[in-house]
C-alpha cells in the first residue's frame, strides 16, 4: 500500500490514472477496483479530483498492479462466471469429442 496521486482523464470517457511509488520506483495505474467495469471508473472519477491523495494498494511481488478500493467482485459477478464455466466446460467437451445429442 502507497500513497498515490491522482491524475484524472477527461470525465466523458469514465476513465483515471493514478501515480504511485514502491521504493523509490514510481509507477501508474488506472483500475479502480478488483471488479473495474464502467461503473465503477465512473465511480473513481467522481470520488476523486486531479492531485488528490489517495491509497493505491498494490501486488506485494507486481507492483504494477494496483487498485484504489479493494472490494471484492460482486456475488453476481461470481454467479455470472460460474454459470458461463458450467455452459463452457459441456460445451467444449462435446465439441472436442465430437458427440451431440443429435
Amino acid at each position: 500500500m502507497k500513497n498515490a496521486t491522482t491524475v484524472l482523464t477527461p470525465a466523458d470517457n469514465f476513465r483515471f490514472k493514478y501515480r504511485y511509488q514502491v521504493d523509490g520506483r514510481p509507477y501508474t495505474a488506472s483500475r479502480y477496483s478488483f471488479s473495474s467495469l464502467a461503473g465503477e471508473q465512473k465511480a473513481g472519477v467522481d470520488r476523486f479530483s486531479p492531485g488528490d491523495k489517495l491509497t493505491a494498494y498494490h501486488h506485494p511481488t507486481w507492483h504494477h498492479y494496483a487498485v484504489v478500493e479493494r472490494k471484492s467482485p460482486s456475488f453476481a459477478t461470481w454467479l455470472a462466471g460460474l454459470l458461463l464455466l458450467l455452459i463452457a466446460i459441456p460445451s467444449g467437451w462435446m465439441l472436442w469429442t465430437g458427440k451431440s445429442n443429435g
